[in-house]
């Protein structure tokens, strides 16, 4: 358990370790939320006021869990694969999936901290009686849905290690989790936002965490749905990262 938990202080040490970036991470946030607000509110007549009102506070979670999630992120391991300390993985007795997924847990906490602040002013803004437990479920959703974002973003670069270029995934990775997660648009403006769009994975690194926050879903089949994500990515990144990277075992291969 240590050694686990060591891999995540590693990561987390890391993202520490660069505090312009955090600092950067959140004026994007404030920023995005600011422009993607006028952009929607520009499409919504002004005697909706409710409509308004809860776009607005859905834009404030979706950005700043935007702005920490692993999702635009190239994980740390890729770095690896080129400069030639991927060895250095094989040295640990941890699966190599196990390295890979905690250090970016690790890493994704103190970015989650833009998320915590804007979440707390989003129900703040709302004005909800039961704000206290809504932020509560809010950010603990969120969390849950940065550990579901970090497994699906170390399965895929993973998938994608053979390409040796990270510009390519990443502008793939990016593109498609910020219009299937709401950080573009909210899934409920989707033809059948209701049905298979809220299902999918990305929903819920970020549409559904916001959804919590107003009110609009449950915590516990959220919960259970971000579990189940989870498990199903961290399995098939298990498999293909010890698969894969299996001739890497030798020094120099």
């Amino acid at each position: 358990m240590m050694a686990y938990l060591a891999l995540m202080r590693m990561g987390l040490k890391s993202a520490l370790s660069f505090p312009r970036a955090l600092a950067s991470d959140a004026l994007f946030a404030v920023l995005n939320i600011a422009v993607l607000a006028s952009l929607l509110l520009a499409f919504i007549p002004a005697e909706a006021k409710t409509l308004r009102h809860q776009v607005v506070l859905y834009v404030m979670c979706v950005s700043g869990i935007g702005a920490g999630t692993p999702l635009n992120r190239i994980p740390d391991f890729t770095t690896s694969l080129t400069d030639g300390t991927f060895v250095r993985f094989h040295v640990r007795p941890q699966s190599l999936y196990s390295q890979f997924y905690l250090f970016e847990l690790g890493a994704m906490l103190p970015r989650f901290m833009p998320a915590v602040f804007i979440m707390i002013g989003a129900a703040v803004f709302e004005g909800h009686p039961s704000g206290l437990w809504r932020i509560v479920c809010g950010i603990g959703s969120a969390l849950m849905g940065g550990a579901l974002a970090a497994s699906i973003a170390v399965t895929f670069y993973i998938l994608t290690a053979f390409t040796k270029r990270d510009s390519g995934p990443r502008a793939l990775l990016q593109g498609v989790s910020a219009l299937l997660s709401g950080q573009m648009v909210p899934l409920s403006f989707w033809p059948g936002g209701s049905s298979w769009i809220t299902l999918q994975p990305f929903a819920y690194t970020a549409d559904q965490p916001a959804n919590i926050l107003m009110g609009n879903s449950s915590m516990t089949a959220v919960l259970g749905a971000q579990v189940l994500w989870t498990v199903l990515f961290s399995a098939i990144g298990m498999i293909v990262a010890e698969r894969h990277f299996r001739l890497r075992e030798s020094v120099g291969a």
